[in-house]
């Protein structure tokens, strides 16, 4: 793992099979960072603490997280420079040198996932992330419509995001919801509910649909799910 103030000359740097260099641009500060950065604790029934402790970030080392970077100079075939790549494991660093044996870590992110004149069903749109895909994605010419759970978000959703369309889950079916939204069908659901949500979503989705799971929030305390989609 790297270490605090360790420096490498990128440009200069020759690079083995399927290695490449990033430049960082994103670095996620995420709550669970915190548990990697203290000794386990026994009496304590989390994940994280049965992970052994070279899972820990050790005084020195270098914290890792999920980030976003760009591909700067490559000799791997499945990046080119220019490519914008996530991770879930990135160092907290300006530049990355990723080894060939991480590389199969980096996953491209897809700039043209977001398509001109297609329709995206965003649910739990008035929280925080649903805000944002909404008006990327109105950005990107698309149909946005969007779901919420009270009638004041459906009016911040229209006329202050303005979302083509949304609507209070709780007070609709959601089956007639969508076919009177998506009258051509759902091209991108951004799913944050999961549970019946996701059940309905499906039958109305498009052939070659994308579906991209942000979260299911419905189902995270659940004991016995009834939904097939989570059988």
């Amino acid at each position: 793992m790297p270490k605090v103030d360790e420096y490498f000359e990128f440009e200069n740097l020759n690079l083995g099979e399927n290695e490449f260099v990033l430049r960082n641009l994103y670095l996620f500060l995420d709550p669970y960072v915190r548990l990697t950065l203290k000794e386990p604790e026994p009496e304590r029934e989390q994940p994280i603490n049965k992970a052994p402790s070279r899972k820990l970030v050790q005084i020195g080392q270098i914290i890792v997280g999920a980030g976003v970077s760009e591909v700067i100079k490559t000799n791997n075939p499945n990046f080119k420079v220019g490519d914008l790549v996530y991770a879930l494991f990135l160092g907290w660093e300006e530049y990355s040198h990723i080894k060939s044996d991480a590389a199969t870590s980096f996953l491209p992110i897809n700039k043209d996932l977001l398509k001109y004149g297609e329709t995206i069903f965003i649910s739990a749109a008035a929280g925080f992330v649903g805000q944002l895909v909404g008006q990327i994605a109105k950005i990107k010419g698309m149909k946005v419509v969007g779901s919420a759970g009270s009638d004041e978000e459906v009016d911040y959703l229209l006329n202050e995001l303005k979302f083509d369309a949304a609507f209070n889950y709780k007070k609709v079916d959601l089956d007639e919801a969508l076919y009177k939204y998506c009258p051509n069908g759902i091209d991108i659901y951004y799913e944050n509910v999961g549970g019946e949500t996701l059940e309905v979503v499906l039958n109305n989705c498009n052939l070659f649909g994308r579906i991209v799971v942000c979260g299911m929030i419905s189902q995270y305390n659940i004991t016995d799910p009834k939904e097939k989609n989570m059988e």
